[in-house]
């Protein structure tokens, strides 16, 4: 068996004593204890780093055991860092070493800011979610510390190096807008068992969530046009038990069994009376009370009968089968059911599992979805892959090597040294199953790296100060902690120190009423984030103009707020549009946006967001040469991965 003295001895050889000096001494902050975090923590340890600070925010599943290393049986429930940096230092080379675990979220300001960051000489990320890498990103930069990336989707990976600079950043190439399923789609015209797993998410939001009116399926009674809600006083008849405002007592089952005949009886009849079914693939079949709701009971409810499998799907076949379970999930709910579906939750998969095959059979949708299959598709999960997770981790680690050479030894700049990789399912023409191409140069028009600006049409007279910063600032572009000025005059604040109560009579207001002078057509916004370091022009056009829908959906939330946003030089962005005249159609991010449906199989895993680079599907010899040759410079992501959304 091989010492840990020969190892080192191997590593100088291999390295050099210059280096591998360099990398006992360095300090390496690794976000993520995950897939591939455990692999690159077991390379790190093996490789000679001997201080590192491991930041997780997640505990110990047992799902997670089949593919990261680091864990055993006995870990279950434990914080992912602490039990990372426990077992990689019994595995660390017989040196002094000093592994720290940090079990946080890494987007929490208050602990992971600037000057945290600044504390390192290099940051690995191991995420699994936009959210964070934006966040990490942004720090590094302000940091000016190197970042080495890396991301795995079933088979296929990449990694790379982001230093500021020198080569772009993560936000510097636009995220493809996710595909977007119409709120009326999922509503009136379902086909596929995306639609009524997504559908039942929401009929899950109606009841469980802090607010009904935040579920797509909420219909105000106030504002109905005369048009009387068959479901809403039965929905909050039941919420009114869940949510702890009515006794729960022996008239609950049959509350419940209301809602459903509401849902799946009396609201389909009403559609087909008001011909809104008439897009629909089929024709629509409401329950028979008599025989689907009124004689099914609780003890029938599939998950607890003994010969069930989360796998199998023919228990989920019968009308009478799910409005067992459904039964038997509301009259056995408790504290633990979460306001916010959760995939990991047995009662809420099983909601949404029973929900959503009850609207199959209802609309003749197949095939019908097992636990297993559905909560793939209700979490929006890829399969994640051990090997493809250890493949990413190596390359993270020979990046690391091109790092530290170039900001240790000053052999080289990272754009010259580093590459960015990508693994591939498929073979290249040249036999290659991971490709390497050099680093791409800063976008000019990135607005984090190169504090730019990006153009924002609305309806002035109609958004709200509250609405801008959620829906903009906070979901589309990932600001922490926003100020906003507009001129000389501070219309928001926040974060430690802030003066935030002050501002909050600004929040229901509407833009164009805000002090200031408002803001107006072509007024210029200046947003600032000194959490990240981030400083952004918003330049705003006030458009009225929005594209009219029809039938059911034009009552929908898709047409209360619609708006466009998009990068672009101060040059362009600069000069607003007329209030009149149609927003840019190549808007990055487009709330009127209505893609075509895609053709993929039912049982595809959904993935949150389509990255760049994805194949376009086409079939012809031309599109399949382009596609060879993107399969060079990008990571591409196989089209039967697409992304669920709902347009609201």
């Amino acid at each position: 068996m091989t010492d840990g003295a020969s190892i080192v001895n191997a590593l100088k050889l291999t390295l050099g004593e210059d280096l591998v000096q360099h990398i006992q001494e360095c300090k390496i902050l690794l976000v993520g204890a995950g897939g591939i975090g455990c692999e690159l923590l077991k390379n790190l340890a093996l490789s000679g780093f001997q201080n590192l600070t491991i930041v997780d925010l997640d505990t110990i599943d047992v799902s997670n055991l089949n593919r990261q290393l680091l864990f055993r049986a006995q870990h279950v429930g434990k914080p992912k860092c602490t039990t990372a940096a426990e077992v990689a230092t019994s595995m660390a080379l017989p040196t002094q070493v000093k592994y720290t675990a940090l079990h946080g979220n890494v987007c929490d300001a208050s602990t992971f800011n600037v000057n945290f960051m600044q504390q390192f000489d290099l940051v690995l990320n191991a995420l699994d979610n936009l959210t964070a890498r934006r966040r990490v990103n942004r720090l590094c930069l302000a940091a000016s510390v190197p970042l080495v990336e890396a991301g795995t989707t079933g088979y296929l990976g990449q990694a790379n190096v982001i230093a500021k600079g020198e080569v772009a950043c993560y936000e510097c190439q636009t995220v493809e807008t996710p595909k977007v399923y119409p709120i009326c789609t999922i509503r009136a015209t379902p086909s596929r068992p995306v639609h009524t797993i997504v559908w039942s998410k929401e009929f899950y939001k109606l009841l469980f969530g802090a607010k009904e009116q935040e579920s797509m399926l909420f219909e105000d009674t106030a504002t109905l046009d005369g048009e009387v809600s068959t479901y809403m006083d039965a929905v909050r008849n039941v919420r009114g038990v869940l949510q702890g405002t009515q006794v729960r007592d022996e008239g609950f089952p049959a509350l419940i069994t209301k809602l459903l005949e509401c849902l799946y009886i009396e609201e389909i009849q009403k559609q087909l009376e008001l011909d809104r079914y008439k897009a629909a693939a089929k024709t629509p079949v409401p329950l028979d009370a008599t025989r689907d709701t009124q004689s099914a009971v609780a003890a029938l409810a599939p998950t607890i009968q003994s010969a069930y499998r989360a796998t199998d799907a023919d228990c989920w076949k019968t009308h009478q089968l799910c409005v067992a379970e459904l039964q038997h999930v509301l009259e056995h709910f408790d504290e633990s059911f979460p306001e916010s579906f959760d995939k990991d939750h047995d009662g809420a998969m099983r909601f949404v599992t029973a929900a959503s095959n009850l609207r199959n059979l209802v609309f003749g949708i197949e095939p019908i979805q097992s636990v297993y299959s559905a909560k793939g598709i209700a979490g929006n999960i890829i399969p994640a892959i051990a090997t493809t997770n250890a493949i990413a981790a190596g390359l993270q680690m020979m990046q690391v090597y091109q790092v530290l050479t170039s900001t240790k030894l000053g052999k080289g700049s990272i754009a010259e040294n580093c590459r960015y990789c990508n693994i591939l399912r498929n073979p290249t023409r040249n036999g290659l199953a991971i490709t390497a191409v050099a680093l791409e140069k800063p976008n000019p028009n990135c607005f984090v790296c190169r504090q730019g600006s990006v153009h924002f049409s609305c309806d002035t007279a109609t958004w709200t100060l509250e609405h801008f910063l959620k829906r903009i600032l906070t979901q589309e572009l990932g600001f922490q902690e926003p100020n906003i000025l507009l001129g000389d005059t501070q219309v928001w604040e926040q974060g430690e120190g802030s003066d935030q109560a002050t501002y909050e009579i600004n929040l229901p207001k509407l833009l164009s009423k805000l002090p200031g002078g408002g803001i107006q057509n072509g007024s210029i916004v200046c947003v600032e984030d000194f959490t990240q370091d981030l400083e952004l022009s918003i330049h705003v056009s006030h458009e009225t103009n929005w594209p009219k829908k029809e039938g059911a959906e034009a009552s929908t939330k898709t047409e209360e707020y619609p708006f466009t946003l998009k990068g672009g030089s101060s040059a362009a962005a600069a000069a607003p549009t007329n209030g009149d005249a149609k927003p840019a159609a190549a808007a990055a991010v487009d709330s009127q946006q209505q893609p075509d449906e895609d053709e993929d199989d039912d049982d595809d895993i959904i993935v949150v967001v389509k990255r760049k680079g994805a194949p376009d599907g086409d079939d012809s010899a031309r599109a399949a040469k382009k596609q060879r040759k993107e399969e060079q410079k990008k990571p591409p992501v196989p089209n039967d991965n697409e992304v669920i959304m709902i347009d609201d």
